[in-house]
C-alpha cells in the first residue's frame, strides 16, 4: 500500500511542481502562452513520459491501475517487495524521465494562484472545509523553489483529509486548475 501512495504521491508532486497538478480538464490551446512556451505540448509531453513509465513498470510484472484519475501502481508480495519495487521504479524513472518543464512565469502563476481561490470558494459552496490559502507572496515563492528542494506539494485546496471520500465528486465539481488549464 506504501508503495502505491509513493508512487501516486511522486506522479503527483512531479506535476504539481511542474504546474500540472492533475490530468482532468486540460484545455485545447495550440498557440504558446505568454512566456513563449506551448504548455499543452508539454502537459502531452509529460504524460507520454508517465504512460512509458507505466508500461516499463507492468512489463516487470506489477500492477497498474487507474481509478479516478489516478494511477496506481502495486507492488508484488515477498518480504523485500518494496525495496525492490523502488528500485524498479527508478530504473524505469532513468529510463523514461520526465522531459524538462519550462518555467512558470509570474503571470502564469498569480493566475493559477487565482484559479485556485476560486476552487477553494466552490468546495465550500458545497460544504467542506478547504486548506486555508497562503498569501500570494508564499504561493510565489513556493512555487518558484526548485523542485528537488520541495517536500510536500505547494497548497492544495482539494485537501484529502478534509473532503474525505468526496474527493472525486468534488474534482469533478471543482476541477483542480493547473498551467495547462489557465486561459490566456
Amino acid at each position: 500500500m506504501a508503495a502505491i501512495r509513493a508512487v501516486s504521491s511522486l506522479a503527483l508532486a512531479a506535476l504539481v511542481l511542474s504546474g500540472c497538478a492533475g490530468t482532468e480538464g486540460t484545455a485545447e490551446r495550440d498557440e504558446a502562452t505568454s512566456s513563449g512556451v506551448d504548455r499543452q505540448a508539454e502537459y502531452e509531453q509529460v504524460l507520454s513520459a508517465q504512460d512509458q513509465l507505466h508500461t516499463c513498470m507492468a512489463e516487470l510484472g506489477y500492477t497498474v491501475t487507474e481509478e479516478g484519475g489516478e494511477t496506481g501502481i502495486a507492488p508484488m508480495p515477498g518480504d523485500e517487495g518494496d525495496q525492490r519495487f523502488f528500485a524498479d521504479l527508478e530504473a524505469c524513472r532513468e529510463q523514461h524521465p520526465l522531459p524538462p518543464i519550462a518555467p512558470r512565469t509570474e503571470d502564469e502563476l498569480v493566475r493559477l494562484y487565482e484559479a485556485k481561490l476560486a476552487q477553494a470558494r466552490c468546495i465550500e459552496d458545497q460544504g467542506y472545509e478547504t486548506v486555508p490559502p497562503p498569501s500570494l507572496e508564499t504561493y510565489l515563492a513556493e512555487m518558484q523553489r526548485p523542485p528537488e528542494s520541495v517536500v510536500t506539494p505547494p497548497w492544495d485546496p482539494l485537501s484529502q483529509p478534509l473532503v474525505g471520500g468526496a474527493v472525486i465528486e468534488l474534482e469533478e465539481l471543482c476541477p483542480r486548475p493547473t498551467i495547462y488549464t489557465l486561459a490566456e
